[in-house]
């Protein structure tokens, strides 16, 4: 897919639908969450969205400096979106459009935005993140526990850098799948050294 995003850029694609793939598969954000996400919401700081309302209630989300990258290199327009309409004063909504006609080229199968999302959790999973770090990331809510309350931490920082970075990685072919690692019997790359 990375490589095939590549191409459909230099093709002609639809700038804006590719960056919102490529964020959507970054964050794990669901569709409307990504697509709706308004700049005032990014706490570019601290590395998370501040959402006023989700599916979950209102939260905040932490994510990795690649998918913050995306967001920062969208051109600047009079939109509050950084993923604006083509025309209106909306959000772009053409993404499942943009998506069919990638996935088409690359040879994939039955990928929706949903197949991001969990193509996101997968990928956490596969790097060893529990079930309950990957649900944070996700924005599902915990026992009762709305995420408004559940503060920024830096463990949880440093697990949305490790999986964007991954999977910016593997799109960009500067990675092997972890499991492919696995079966080979190496280690995933460690993220946090100073290379």
């Amino acid at each position: 897919m990375g490589e095939t995003l590549s191409v459909a850029a230099d093709k002609g694609e639809h700038p804006t639908g590719l960056a919102a793939i490529r964020f959507l598969i970054l964050t794990g954000f669901r569709r409307m969450e990504g697509l709706g996400l308004e700049r005032d919401w990014l706490d570019e700081e601290n590395g998370a969205v501040r959402f006023l309302d989700t599916k979950s209630g209102a939260q905040i989300r932490v994510i990795g400096e690649a998918a913050i990258d995306v967001l920062l290199d969208q051109p600047a327009t009079n939109s509050k979106f950084f993923f604006p309409a083509d025309w209106g004063d909306g959000h772009f909504i053409g993404v499942v459009r943009v998506l069919d006609r990638v996935c088409q080229q690359a040879g994939l199968e039955d990928v929706t935005p949903h197949t991001l999302r969990h193509t996101f959790a997968s990928l956490a999973g596969e790097l060893g993140f529990s079930e309950l770090t990957i649900a944070a990331l996700l924005g599902h809510s915990a026992r009762g526990v709305t995420q408004r309350y559940v503060h920024i931490d830096e463990a949880l920082r440093m697990t949305a850098d490790r999986v964007a970075d991954e999977i910016d990685d593997l799109l960009e072919g500067r990675a092997t799948p972890p499991r492919q690692r696995a079966r080979r019997g190496q280690a995933p790359p460690d993220h946090r050294s100073t290379e």
